[in-house]
């Protein structure tokens, strides 16, 4: 895909139930990262990991007969929802410009985090410190991770070999006239 083409960042579901990111080409706002919509500061963290990585460590938890509880997501050191959304797009080649949005702004407008804003979750109440779970004890038992970049290249691979009418069709994530009604909305404000 040449960085003209337009990329989208949600969570799909497994036939398992399980979620996993999913880059989709795309026709709208979000995808274009023309003039994208996000929340949360630059600077809060964002914990993601790639199943490839999780399911090598497990085969080698298994092999090497180790157990016990471990928190098992990434990265390795913490990013930043910036350097989150800057991996993608150095992995699908696109050049972003955000719109940052309030949380609390974004709430009253009823958009959900995870289902609208992949990844995303409020840092407060219920879902307050989700992104931030110590995985010491999974970084000692041997969990490593893969650059975000590759694994944004390999997953918007994966995504180019489905059929296209599943692609025409993704199940998270804000449609492009959400996304523009809530820009207008956010600018509009007094």
């Amino acid at each position: 895909m040449s960085p003209e083409q337009q990329h989208r960042c949600t969570v799909q579901t497994a036939a398992d139930g399980s979620p996993y990111l999913a880059f989709e080409p795309s026709g709208g706002t979000i995808s274009s990262y023309s003039n994208s919509l996000f929340t949360l500061d630059l600077q809060s963290d964002v914990s993601l990991a790639d199943a490839r990585d999780l399911a090598e460590w497990i085969v080698r938890m298994v092999e090497t007969r180790t157990a016990g509880t471990f928190n098992a997501t990434g990265p390795a050191r913490a990013f930043t929802t910036r350097q989150l959304l800057d991996g993608v797009a150095k992995g699908v080649g696109a050049t972003p410009r955000y719109t940052w949005v309030a949380s609390p702004w974004l709430a009253q407008q009823k958009v959900n985090g995870w289902t609208d804003l992949p990844v995303w979750l409020p840092g407060d109440g219920a879902t307050g410190g989700f992104h931030r779970r110590s995985i010491a004890a999974a970084l000692r038992a041997g969990l490593t991770y893969r650059p975000l970049a590759t694994t944004a290249r390999d997953t918007l691979a994966w995504w180019n070999t489905l059929p296209e009418d599943r692609r025409a069709k993704p199940r998270t994530g804000l449609t492009a006239e959400r996304e523009a009604e809530l820009l207008k909305g956010w600018k509009s404000r007094t």
